[in-house]
């Protein structure tokens, strides 16, 4: 008779755990599949987001590149310029000078020929005179003949001058036709290639790429934030994100451009001339900050602002480009160029300082500007409570604008560019996708906005940075269902 507990006609001695022992194994070998398979997908995704955190830094670096080489094309150009322009001004001043000695040469030469012909004619008069005495004195006498010849002789003799004569003589300076030898190329252009190891020691493993989520289907929170100063609704003069996680933030309280890191601690600190306005990113280790100005300047009275580039890692200014105007507002970098906010209109500006290109807006202010990969300009109007996005031939691809957005001020785009803008007075941070439509608003007063003025976004990150009259703000994106 079969046993109950085996099933089989077996006897099974009581006490005896062999029926028990067979599933007990297999629930161990399960749950050891199960961890096994948890630690490989745990691999995986640490592997993914060092990937991740890999292909954005070479991507850091070929934008760096790519600015590197616009750098040395705008520097070739520039000592081009220089050189011609130097070139030029020898080249009037050496013409000028040809000119005054000409003029001075023609009028002696002149002088001279005046002269020659009064001799002329002096000696065809004194000719004629000695023909009439020969021809018509009578009673002449050979001695006195010979008397007047001689005297006449003399006349004409002490007339005769030695004729002057006048040639240009032109001499390079020495060291120009010394250059023009030993000048056999401009420069050269190398390719330096560093090796580095990629530390992903400090990544955390939350970390999301946008490469595996679409930025539209998340949600935003506040991770953390700090405050710069204790009136922090008239501190805020921009602010961006360095791809090494630093914070750079212009001070309108102390007049400076500070360095911080996301913990909120002070590393460095550069002292400006007036507030500034706006900062925006001109490669990865340099940024630039506008600075408008109260003051006229100069003898003309006239007003000058200022865009100063400074290096990040020396807290050093590298270049200076003023602006003829004072209402110089928030400014981007693209190909070698500013888009600068002037009030009603948005002036493309040269490295130079000369405007290249003007956009005006009919009764707007236009407060922020941001420009997109494919190189397109964005801007926010502050009268008309719209965000208007231009492409490269300047013509408009999209006007956005929404009855929950009031006092639209700082603009960002991240690596999908998907376009974010803070709304002053209504309080809140708009997601826009390129086509210029309204994705969601990420951001309201009931998540504690308060006056947001500038929004800048890591790109190749789910991290944006935003700064309200409260804190500077550390806020990331998240999948809205966590799979």
């Amino acid at each position: 008779m079969p046993h109950p507990d085996t099933g089989t006609g077996n006897h099974v001695p009581n006490g005896s755990t062999h029926g028990a022992r067979v599933p007990r194994e297999r629930v161990d070998i399960n749950q050891n599949d199960n961890h096994a398979i948890r630690e490989i997908i745990h691999h995986f995704r640490k592997e993914n987001v060092h990937l991740t955190h890999m292909l954005k830094e070479c991507r850091e670096q070929f934008e760096a590149l790519e600015l590197n080489k616009q750098s040395i094309d705008a520097e070739i150009t520039c000592v081009r310029q220089d050189m011609n322009k130097h070139l030029d001004n020898l080249e009037s001043k050496l013409r000028s000078q040809l000119d005054e000695i000409h003029k001075e040469a023609t009028k002696e030469c002149q002088n001279w020929i005046y002269q020659l012909e009064r001799r002329q004619s002096t000696l065809f008069e004194y000719q004629r005179r000695l023909d009439h005495v020969c021809r018509f004195w009578p009673q002449r006498r050979d001695s006195d003949v010979a008397d007047i010849q001689t005297y006449y002789t003399n006349l004409i003799q002490n007339q005769e001058d030695t004729i002057r004569s006048y040639e240009y003589d032109f001499r390079i300076n020495e060291k120009i036709d010394t250059l023009k030898e030993r000048v056999r190329y401009l420069g050269d252009v190398k390719l330096l290639t560093y090796a580095g190891h990629f530390n992903d020691s400090g990544l955390p493993e939350s970390e999301i790429s946008q490469l595996n989520v679409d930025l539209r289907d998340c949600v935003a929170s506040v991770s953390r934030g700090f405050a710069i100063c204790e009136d922090q609704s008239s501190a805020i003069g921009g602010c961006v994100c360095l791809h090494n996680g630093l914070i750079m933030i212009g001070n309108r309280v102390r007049n400076s451009l500070q360095k911080y890191n996301s913990n909120g601690r002070l590393i460095a600190e550069k002292t400006l001339s007036v507030k500034p306005w706006d900062v925006c990113m001109v490669n990865p280790a340099q940024v630039a900050v506008s600075l408008p100005s109260s003051k006229t300047q100069g003898k003309t009275g006239g007003f000058m602002s200022a865009i100063e580039i400074i290096d990040t890692t020396e807290m050093k200014t590298v270049k200076e480009v003023t602006l003829p105007t004072k209402s110089i507002h928030g400014i981007s970098f693209i190909e070698d160029k500013f888009a600068v906010a002037c009030g009603p209109e948005l002036q493309i500006v040269n490295m130079r300082g000369d405007v290249v290109h003007v956009i005006r807006v009919r009764e707007g202010c236009i407060r922020y500007v941001c420009t997109t990969p494919r190189g397109n300009i964005l801007f926010s109007d502050w009268n008309h409570n719209t965000v208007q996005c231009i492409g490269r031939d300047g013509m408009d691809i999209f006007t956005y604008a929404h009855p929950l957005l009031k006092g639209p001020v700082g603009l960002t785009v991240d690596g999908e560019e998907n376009v974010y803008v803070a709304g002053f007075i209504s309080n809140n941070i708009h997601q826009i996708t390129p086509n210029g439509e309204l994705c969601k608003i990420l951001l309201n007063k009931d998540d504690g906005m308060r006056d947001p003025k500038t929004v800048f976004f890591q790109r190749y990150t789910n991290r944006f940075v935003l700064c309200d009259s409260r804190k500077v703000k550390m806020c990331h994106l998240k999948p809205t269902q966590v799979h």
